[in-house]
């Protein structure tokens, strides 16, 4: 029996794990559970509740670190990827994603306001859904990004100065620089050999009749949420956007330049804040470096309305009836 990821968030102890898990072995749980993407990651408190979007890989764990630096009375909620429920993952788009988060959003939370954002993939999404609220007359009083980058926003330095860069390196970092430059592109050539297993995997599962294990679906959908990203069409936002960009950059690419904004300069018609977090990427999320980026996160947020409003119950998806158990 395959259980998603987030389920450790609806049964914190064994106890109620093991109810969830006796429920899905009984002959009618297949038919009788449904399913949301909304994940209450920390559901309690008297603030405005901020919703969150997955990253690339679809589930919502590495969140959880971020919620308790948040405290208890800030709700945390998040968005995981619809693709995991069905039975062919096949292709999406984010305008489709944010469509499905927007609408379970406004479902649960109706009279708002919305802070939204996501961690890298996840920022691209929550833009979209700023731009669909936007559509309906509604302004999100926060979209803030998470390190997320618009894709193509480099640009590639002629050969000459790249020749040039790797020179300067050379002088200022000696051996190490260079070794540092091999075990970048060995991890770059394992990642690649690594994802093409995956995916002889999953083809040869697939001729072969047998289901694919919940490790090579979740890989499956990362595939696919690649694809929506590469292929997605960025039109502007007319409201303000803020970008918590990771000030390590990470290794040294002498063939890219990347554009300050991430991308999201000509695309934040409203305004583009940025603000420079000292971590590598979303690595901001997790500790040691979670405690003070909540605190920045909380410099943020809009003062919570004193008229306490109470959310309602959130909204399910028969969708999860094809979910292969």
């Amino acid at each position: 029996m395959d259980l998603e990821l987030a389920v450790l968030f609806e049964a914190r102890t064994v106890r109620q794990l093991g109810e969830v898990i006796g429920k899905l072995r009984q002959p009618d749980a297949v038919e009788s559970r449904v399913w949301s993407a909304l994940v209450p990651i920390q559901p309690y408190g008297s603030r405005i509740p901020l919703f969150c979007v997955h990253a690339i890989g679809g589930d919502v764990l590495f969140y959880e670190q971020l919620a308790r630096a948040l405290g208890p009375d800030q709700p945390f909620y998040a968005f995981k990827s619809p693709l995991i429920t069905r039975p062919e993952i096949g292709e999406t788009s984010l305008g489709e994603l944010a469509s499905i988060y927007v609408s379970e959003m406004q479902a649960f939370y109706p009279q708002g306001p919305y802070l939204i954002g996501g961690a890298s993939f996840g920022g691209n999404v929550a833009f979209e859904m700023a731009r669909q609220l936007h559509a309906q007359g509604v302004e999100p009083a926060l979209v803030i990004m998470f390190d997320a980058f618009v894709p193509g926003h480099e640009r590639w330095v002629a050969p000459r100065a790249r020749a040039v860069g790797f020179l300067k390196g050379l002088r200022e970092g000696g051996l190490p620089y260079i070794g540092n430059k091999i075990a970048v592109k060995a991890k770059y050539w394992g990642g690649l050999i690594q994802v093409r297993g995956r995916r002889l995997a999953c083809k040869a599962l697939k001729l072969a009749g047998i289901p694919l294990t919940l490790h090579l679906r979740y890989f499956l959908m990362d595939e696919a949420h690649r694809r929506a990203l590469a292929t997605h069409v960025w039109e502007p936002y007319a409201g303000k956007i803020t970008l918590m960009r990771a000030s390590d950059r990470g290794p040294e690419v002498l063939g890219k330049r990347e554009d300050p904004t991430l991308g999201w300069g000509r695309l934040a018609a409203g305004g583009l804040e940025i603000r420079d977090v000292p971590t590598e990427h979303i690595y901001m999320l997790f500790e040691p470096n979670v405690q003070h980026f909540a605190r920045m996160l909380e410099s943020l947020f809009p003062h919570p309305d004193p008229r306490p409003v109470a959310p309602v119950n959130p909204p399910h998806h028969r969708e999860f009836e094809n979910v292969q158990r």
